[in-house]
């Protein structure tokens, strides 16, 4: 597990490492994000398309992940399946499972954003995804008074632990000590302030759903 001093940096710290940054992969990789990613990450992969010369990779794109018919649309020398479910702010669900049964038939990694779901809803690890992100900022934090991102690999991916934790001493992408007490004090509360605002969230849909405008 990495801690950094932001989620969108510490998204850009594996995409530097996993492609374009310092030693990229082969030419013309290419990496895909949902296109009901969250803005940042839409943004990143359409400006990598447009020198995707210069960097070797490439990022493109998709709205549907359902298993069938998607290994056609994603070819060979695809390095990297991005998804972000629930999205932000669109609320759109992916099937993690498959998507990354999906990218492993083909060599690629498999990566999710798991902000808004957060580990006590959602353990994309357990449901074969490779990567996954958290912007501490969030349910994390708690209190809106740190900004922090943190990315989890697996236990068998050491070597790509490594590398991520060398890009982030070289990069200086650490979060200073009084942010990671901030963290360490919100953990503890994390599941009452979830299951509290899940119990919310549902009575508000309830009673939305029940009115008749």
């Amino acid at each position: 597990m990495h801690c950094g001093d932001g989620g969108r940096r510490s998204r850009h710290r594996f995409c530097q490492r996993h492609g374009g940054g310092q030693q990229p992969i082969a030419n013309t990789q290419r990496r895909r994000p949902c296109d009901f990613a969250r803005r940042p990450v839409s943004r990143c992969a359409a400006r990598c398309a447009r020198c995707s010369g210069a960097l070797g990779f490439a990022g493109e794109p998709r709205r549907s992940v359902r298993p069938q018919g998607c290994r056609a649309r994603h070819p060979k020398n695809t390095k990297l399946i991005w998804a972000e479910t629930p999205s932000n702010p669109q609320l759109k669900i992916n099937d993690l499972a498959a998507l990354a049964e999906m990218a492993h038939s083909i060599g690629a990694l498999c990566a999710c954003d798991n902000t808004w779901a957060t580990p006590l809803l959602q353990q994309p690890l357990a449901l074969g995804c490779d990567v996954v992100w958290h912007s501490t900022t969030k349910y994390f934090g708690g209190h809106s008074d740190v900004l922090g991102g943190m990315v989890v690999v697996k236990k068998e991916n050491g070597e790509l632990a490594e590398r991520l934790r060398q890009i982030q001493w070289l990069g200086g992408g650490v979060p200073s000590p009084f942010d990671c007490w901030l963290l360490q004090r919100s953990i503890p509360t994390m599941p009452l302030r979830v299951r509290a605002q899940t119990e919310n969230a549902m009575q508000v849909a309830q009673w939305l759903e029940d009115h008749r405008a």
